[in-house]
């Protein structure tokens, strides 16, 4: 019988600027489960949060260049939901 280790992780960007970045590796389904379900609610509203400033296609909007969340907007836009891998140990 062989051990499984999931490793929890998300991705950002499209084409050539995509990358995965790992978040942690644990051996327990339900733990990394649990986690993915909540970082893409979390993603979920903060997308929705981050949309509020944005134009009609999607771009931050000229008054808003110059607040704090203007640092934030384009990384939570681009990233994708979060998703696991499974690797077996032999």
């Amino acid at each position: 019988m062989s051990e499984k280790i999931y490793i929890v992780k998300y991705s950002s960007g499209s084409y050539d600027d995509y990358y995965e970045q790992n978040i942690f590796a644990t051996k327990s389904l339900e733990v990394a489960s649990n986690y993915i379900q909540k970082f893409n609610k979390k993603l979920d509203y903060w997308k929705g949060v981050m949309m509020t400033y944005a134009d009609e296609k999607g771009y931050l909007k000229e008054e808003n260049w110059n607040i704090p969340v203007a640092n934030h907007f384009w990384t939570i836009k681009d990233m994708n939901r979060s998703f696991m891998e499974e690797i077996e140990i032999r």
